[in-house]
């Protein structure tokens, strides 16, 4: 999770997506060679967490934490 402040918080991948990682596998890639098996299971779940799917909407979607 990424924290803005105290009670603003959203998935770290809807981060990425806003510097262009739109795709899922190349989140997964990104933390594939840094962890385990059993520690993807936390990529995983963040993913679908994440509601973004594009650039776009992940932008405003953060823009509307900070901004609600």
């Amino acid at each position: 999770m990424a924290r803005i402040n105290k009670s603003r918080k959203f998935p770290i991948t809807t981060l990425f997506r806003v510097f262009g990682m739109e795709n899922d596998e190349n989140i997964r890639e990104i933390f594939k060679e840094n962890f385990e098996e059993d520690d993807t299971n936390y990529i995983e779940i963040t993913l679908k967490k994440d509601i973004t799917t594009d650039s776009l909407s992940a932008a405003e979607y953060i823009y509307n934490k900070l901004r609600p």
